[in-house]
């Protein structure tokens, strides 16, 4: 049976894009609060048109460090690219100069070995 981690709840935000963002150590005190994932009922989110970044800190479960884990991030309109610990997971779609949209796929990304860190090795 899979066990799930849920990152749902409150996540750091904003509109633009600066490759920075990705950064573990990246200071984002500044950004927006928003409560994700909430199907409507919230303008910073609802009405996205653009790039916008998100960020969360969680931690895993020690015990986990044995699964294969896997990143499932729902359905993304129109495009998406997910960082963990600085590094990128996985993407659909494409921004532009070249957009394409995967708006209607479902995002789940396997995560490698090596990318996360759990229990007390320090946050995600």
């Amino acid at each position: 049976s899979a066990e799930g981690v849920g990152l749902e709840g409150r996540w750091r935000f904003v509109l633009g894009d600066d490759p920075t963002y990705a950064d573990p150590a990246f200071d984002d005190g500044a950004w927006t609060t928003v409560l994700a994932p909430l199907d409507g009922g919230q303008y910073e989110l609802d009405t996205v048109d653009g790039i916008a970044w998100l960020r969360r800190t969680f931690e895993l479960p020690g015990h986990l460090r044995r699964e294969k884990l896997y990143a499932s991030m729902g359905i993304i309109d129109d495009a998406d690219e997910v960082y963990v610990n600085g590094m990128r997971l996985g993407g659909s779609g494409a921004f532009p100069p070249a957009p394409a949209s995967a708006w209607n796929q479902q995002r789940v990304y396997e995560v490698p070995d090596g990318m996360l860190r759990f229990g007390d090795e320090g946050p995600n």
